[in-house]
């Protein structure tokens, strides 16, 4: 797994959670400022908000590599153990032009003049047509897993 993908991962939920943006759970089920998930707008609104925490990530890491990979690593960041199938090349590449295209109207602003622009790329309604599935997925008991670098 990418170090790369967990870092932008970490670094986009924290700053969603941060601005308010994202209802994000911590293992304990409570909010990352401490009010219950179902209190903050429930189960639904948690996996909205890791939904997006997400693709953000994955258009952020992207951009951040100079090319569309596979998005596992920064899925299994968002997400866990699961089972992935990825995003169309397609689809993320269209996200990351339009993004880039945000940028060049930018003209030495500074940054986040056009937030509102990237923000409509990923808005609820488009978070629909990203292409991926995930499914939970764990070891069978009793089977250990060892990984190492050489």
């Amino acid at each position: 797994m990418g170090s790369s993908a967990a870092l932008i991962t970490s670094l986009t939920a924290a700053l969603l959670a941060f601005f308010g943006a994202a209802v994000l759970p911590t293992s304990e089920g409570e909010t990352a400022h401490g009010g219950v998930v179902a209190a903050a707008g429930g189960e639904a609104d948690a996996a909205r908000s890791v939904r997006l925490t997400h693709h953000l990530a994955q258009v952020a890491h992207g951009l951040a590599q100079g090319k569309v990979g596979s998005g596992f690593d920064v899925c299994a960041a968002a997400y866990g153990g699961m089972r992935y199938t990825r995003v169309l090349p397609e689809t993320l590449r269209a996200y990351m032009t339009a993004v880039e295209a945000e940028e060049e109207k930018g003209d030495g602003e500074v940054a986040g003049a056009h937030a509102g622009g990237v923000a409509a790329l990923l808005a609820e309604s488009r978070m629909k047509d990203w292409d991926y599935t995930i499914a939970p997925f764990s070891l069978p008991r009793g089977l250990r897993l060892a990984m190492a670098d050489v």
